[in-house]
């Protein structure tokens, strides 16, 4: 908990320095290798195919297989903290919409990827299978990067993200693993 803590206080710290100092600027982005569409192709396709991971219908259709693979191995706690996962969206969209003008800080995408995914890696880990949690390990870290090479966010707006997701995955799987006192008798 004190690490939720720790990485919550670190995602307050980056929002509040952005709305007061100016120091991070909008949602312009980085454009590290120039504009998208200087991007080669295959690297546009390979964004492009990150980022649809969390659109709307996917995201839905990964929750209900997380879940349902946790409600399998698991049991019914962490199957709810697999369909609460994806809510961190919330969190994000309410920084972003809290005062001031429009911002891109924190990334939903970021969040969102490294709760579900890194929900998704934890699961898989447990059942034993390495090469499962690493895929899925990788494609929720990826997400940060690719909003980033895409130009839809700043490098604070995606690490901000990805540290509000890592904050609201530990509890969860905190909660989906705590046993109650009726379950250990």
């Amino acid at each position: 908990m004190l690490s939720a803590g720790l990485l919550f206080l670190f995602v307050l710290v980056c929002w509040v320095l952005a709305k007061t100092t100016r120091l991070f600027p909008g949602p312009s982005g980085l454009d590290f290798f120039g504009t998208r569409a200087r991007l080669p192709s295959a690297l546009r396709v390979a964004l492009d195919a990150e980022t649809a991971l969390a659109e709307p219908l996917a995201a839905v259709a990964l929750t209900i297989c997380f879940a349902g693979f946790a409600a399998r191995q698991e049991g019914a706690r962490m199957c709810i903290a697999a369909l609460i996962a994806p809510l961190v969206v919330l969190l994000t969209s309410a920084a972003k919409d809290s005062v001031g003008p429009p911002t891109a800080l924190p990334s939903g995408h970021a969040a969102y990827a490294i709760a579900v995914f890194g929900m998704g890696s934890w699961l898989c880990a447990r059942a034993g299978s390495k090469v499962g949690a690493a895929v899925l390990a990788l494609i929720g870290v990826a997400m940060a990067p690719a909003r980033a090479i895409q130009g839809a966010h700043y490098a604070i707006d995606v690490i901000a993200g990805a540290a509000l997701g890592l904050a609201w995955l530990i509890p969860l799987i905190l909660f989906g693993t705590r046993q109650l006192p009726e379950e250990r008798a």
